[in-house]
């Protein structure tokens, strides 16, 4: 716990008395408004570049199939074309085994499309979740503002309430001194509740 010194002036009885409550106040809700904004910061950028590097992962899977896909089309094609060729040449010795084999890629093209399938998926669900994160980050943004003006809203009170007590009459030096400590003269500022 901070320890608070009072400067009471002993020859001017006109001069307000300087608290250092109210500069350490200042200094602590300064300090925990640069924390709160910097840890805020640190979170979302670690939150961006994660998302990023799905994105960019899922991207690149998603190429590799694209690619994949062309070149099992490219060589369905190929095949297909192959069958023609080798029907008008030999359609009885050949046929069942280019059946087979254009069963085989056709089964293969049906696999990669599931797995293309199942890759957008993953990518609506990183859309889902990137709308997640930029709500909790907008939800974040609103509770740091609304801390800042709860700081704000403490520094006016210690400025405003805080800061000097009334001047001394002439009559008051026969009054034994009191500390406003234990006059309760001196009352920490309170926060309405939200």
């Amino acid at each position: 716990m901070a320890v608070v010194r009072y400067r009471w002036p002993l020859m001017d009885k006109d001069k307000m008395c300087c608290c250092d409550l109210t500069i350490i106040g200042k200094l602590e809700v300064k300090r925990k408004e640069q924390e709160i904004k910097k840890s805020h910061e640190m979170e979302k950028k670690s939150l961006e570049n994660l998302l990023t590097e799905k994105q960019e992962s899922l991207e690149k899977q998603i190429n590799d199939l694209k690619s994949e896909n062309d070149a099992l089309n490219e060589k369905l094609k190929s095949e297909e074309q192959k069958q023609i060729s080798r029907e008008k040449a030999n359609a009885v010795d050949n046929n069942t085994a280019l059946v087979d084999k254009l069963k085989r890629f056709q089964q293969e093209n049906e696999e990669l499309k599931a797995r293309m399938d199942k890759h957008m998926a993953i990518s609506r669900q990183l859309s889902t979740e990137q709308a997640a994160l930029q709500e909790s980050l907008e939800k974040e943004s609103k509770v740091n503002k609304r801390l800042s003006m709860e700081n704000e809203e403490l520094l006016w009170k210690l400025h405003n309430g805080d800061l000097c007590s009334p001047k001394r009459s002439p009559t008051s030096s026969a009054i034994p001194f009191q500390s406003p400590r234990n006059s309760g003269s001196f009352s920490s500022p309170s926060i309405s509740p939200r």
